[in-house]
């Protein structure tokens, strides 16, 4: 992947999302947001999650602005996912211990279930024009029929601890996903090919 940016500066503390980014041979920095992630009463699940992403941006672009150069170009990149089990309002993010994860995985349990990211994006150019974007991006998800001592097993491996939903696609619970319909990278938390659409628009 190719980006038209001197500096690049991921807004997520998630070592999956910087890994993609690695992956993809981008050279960024990462600098943690510090927000407060919580639902609104009646808030749909694709605008808390975009909500969420333009907060990140938001708190740190407010915190580097004065640190970049007039003359060079920089991008930085937000992101929020959460599992949501009707794909509106149902919205499963980190479990908060182990009850909680047991709660959620019961009820993914043979069901398809929508993985969905916010994506918050500020590009700013050589001339210190500023444009900004925000996106969601959905993708359905089959989980098999998990049994009680599965669940158990699989929380006992930490894996589910902090991740939306309380498994991860691209570790342990791989096996027990059945089927995916839509972006794979967004179920780990960065919709790469849609990222790069949107970063393009923003030249």
């Amino acid at each position: 992947m190719k980006i038209n940016a001197s500096r690049i500066i991921l807004a997520s503390g998630s070592p999956r999302r910087s890994e993609m980014l690695k992956n993809l041979g981008l050279n960024f920095e990462v600098i943690i947001p510090k927000v407060e992630e919580k639902a609104h009463i009646g808030e749909l699940a694709s605008d808390y999650v975009q909500r969420n992403s333009r907060l990140k941006l938001d708190n740190v672009y407010n915190r580097i602005k004065d640190s970049l150069s007039t003359d060079s170009s920089c991008l930085i990149i937000a992101c929020d996912t959460v599992v949501s089990l009707d794909g509106k309002y149902a919205i499963l993010e980190k479990p908060k211990d182990k009850d909680d994860a047991f709660s959620m995985l019961s009820s993914l349990s043979g069901v398809t279930h929508i993985v969905i990211s916010g994506v918050s994006l500020l590009y700013k150019d050589n001339a210190n024009r500023i444009k900004t974007s925000t996106f969601s991006v959905e993708t359905k998800v089959k989980i098999k029929k998990l049994e009680e001592d599965e669940i158990l097993w699989y929380i006992d491996t930490k894996e589910p601890m902090d991740k939306a939903g309380a498994y991860a696609m691209q570790g342990i619970g791989s096996y027990f996903i059945e089927r995916i319909e839509g972006s794979h990278t967004n179920v780990i938390g960065l919709p790469l090919c849609e990222l790069y659409t949107h970063i393009t628009q923003l030249y």
